[in-house]
């Protein structure tokens, strides 16, 4: 039985998918390491509970809010968004969006993984997680927002920040 099982997960593990973006990407590209797309929100549509996204090291010029409200994993696949190893530590810079008063990152789904990223001078919270739940936030930072670096409303529950940082904000 252990064995059929570890098939199991070894199965599952194989069929995940990872997108990629970096700074230089396009949202026209594939997504793949070599074709890496620009924003994260072109990667959540690609993906699936499971899956990961991988942020390429450098700087995210923002000009929106990115809005993470759709393709929630489960209990037993979570959705991963992360800092690519071995990378310099990405960081989401919404300066462009500042004047406008808005967060930088609005979460709303369940079940998902965020990872080693910084977002920084957004015009409210750096992350604002809305009925978002069993989430794991973890090596973040928050630096330099105009409101509270992480902020969880609306009936936010289950979730667990780990390792963040929150400052100047």
């Amino acid at each position: 039985k252990i064995l059929l099982l570890l098939a199991a997960n070894m199965a599952f593990i194989a069929n995940a998918k990872q997108v990629f973006v970096a700074p230089t990407g396009s949202d026209m590209n594939s997504g793949t390491i070599t074709n890496p797309l620009k924003s994260i929100g072109e990667a959540t549509k690609r993906i699936a509970p499971g899956d990961t996204i991988y942020l390429r090291g450098g700087i995210y010029h923002c000009n929106a809010i990115v809005k993470i409200a759709t393709k929630s994993g489960n209990s037993q696949q979570m959705t991963l968004l992360s800092a690519y190893p071995g990378d310099a530590r990405p960081a989401l810079d919404f300066t462009a969006t500042a004047p406008t008063g808005k967060p930088g990152i609005t979460f709303s789904a369940d079940y998902w993984h965020l990872y080693g990223f910084n977002v920084t001078h957004a015009g409210k919270n750096g992350f604002r997680i809305v009925r978002g739940n069993h989430n794991l936030f973890e090596f973040l930072s928050a630096v330099d927002n105009g409101n509270a670096g992480f902020q969880l409303a609306q009936g936010a529950s289950c979730n667990i920040l780990k390792n963040c940082d929150s400052y100047y904000n």
